[in-house]
C-alpha cells in the first residue's frame, strides 16, 4: 500500500515513532526498572509498527494499552519460567548426609554382589 492509498487518519510510522519518549516515560512509569521499561518501549513500539492502528485519534491510549500488555505477558512468561526452575530445581547446599550415606551404602552392595558373580556375567558387567 504506498503513501497516496492510506486513509488520510491513518498513522504513519513516522507519527507512531514520534511517541517513543512518550512511550519510554510510561514504560518507566509501568515497571519501575530503567531495562526493563527499555524493552517494554521498544517491544510497544514493534508492535505497532508491524499492526499499527487505524487511527490516529487516541493513538496515545492504544500505546497504553499495548504496553500493558506487553507487561503483563513478560510478567506472565517470567511467572512461568521461575516456576519451571523451581520445580526442576535441586535443593540448595546438596543432599543431607544421611542420602550420601545411604547411596555409598547401596553402591558398595552393588559393587559386591558384581564381585561375587561367575565369569563371564561378571567381567562383562565390570567392562560394561
Amino acid at each position: 500500500m504506498g503513501t497516496m492509498d492510506r486513509a488520510p487518519d491513518a498513522v504513519t510510522p513516522e507519527a507512531l515513532l514520534a511517541e517513543a519518549p512518550w512511550v519510554r516515560r510510561l514504560a518507566g512509569a509501568l515497571v519501575g526498572d530503567p531495562a526493563f521499561a527499555d524493552d517494554v518501549a521498544q517491544e510497544t513500539l514493534r508492535r505497532g509498527l508491524e499492526h499499527p492502528p487505524t487511527s490516529r485519534a487516541g493513538l496515545r491510549g492504544w500505546l497504553a494499552t499495548v504496553a500493558r500488555n506487553v507487561v503483563r505477558s513478560r510478567w506472565r512468561a517470567d511467572r512461568r519460567r521461575t516456576g519451571r526452575e523451581q520445580a526442576v530445581a535441586r535443593p540448595e547446599g546438596g543432599s543431607p548426609v544421611d542420602d550420601v550415606v545411604a547411596r555409598a551404602e547401596e553402591h558398595r552392595r552393588v559393587v559386591e554382589a558384581v564381585l561375587t558373580l561367575e565369569e563371564p556375567y561378571r567381567s562383562t558387567i565390570l567392562h560394561r
